[in-house]
């Protein structure tokens, strides 16, 4: 895997954003669906994205963490323990 930039895998850049853009989405899936723009299966499809995005992620968590700057107080959370 080639890496640019800052270090990240193209592939790895473009899981983020493609996460931030599925959240907005998923956070407001009912005005969507209200709306016309989502159909209910594709209000599903969403959410499949948004949890397929964060598999293909989860080797980068600590990379992620880190370079968001959370504070490590906020990593002690017990469900991130689970």
């Amino acid at each position: 895997m080639t890496s640019t930039g800052r270090g990240w895998p193209p592939s790895c850049r473009r899981a983020v954003c493609d996460l931030f853009v599925l959240d907005c989405i998923e956070q407001d899936k009912s005005w969507f669906l209200e709306h016309g723009r989502l159909t209910p299966a594709r209000a599903k499809a969403v959410t499949a994205a948004v949890d397929e995005r964060c598999g293909r992620l989860r080797p980068y968590a600590t990379t992620l963490v880190d370079g968001f700057d959370i504070p490590s107080e906020w990593l002690d959370a017990t469900m991130l323990m689970q």
